[in-house]
């Protein structure tokens, strides 16, 4: 299974930078609870030394998305959209 997921850094509202990661989903690949995909896939990207402050999962399914995750994500990403990817994830 291959995952798409978006890694950068983003501004927060205390003017720090945080590292944030977006990962990608079909829902079809879903299968179990999100947020312990969340957190396995969180868990192998910071085992590549890739820091993580906050992450989340988009689940899209027919063109909709579902979020799971840190709540400054949620946000972020209703607001302008998914980001452009930067890596894949290869399970």
């Amino acid at each position: 299974m291959a995952v798409n997921f978006s890694y950068f850094r983003g501004h927060t509202t205390k003017r720090s930078f945080r590292n944030l990661v977006v990962f990608v989903i079909a829902k079809a690949q879903l299968n179990r609870d999100p947020y312990q995909v969340l957190s396995e896939l969180s868990a192998i990207v910071r085992s590549e030394n890739m820091l993580i402050d906050d992450s989340l999962l988009v689940v899209s399914e027919g063109g909709k998305n579902w979020l799971y995750g840190d709540n400054s994500l949620v946000d972020l990403v209703s607001q302008i959209g998914v980001p452009r990817f930067t890596h894949t994830l290869a399970i």
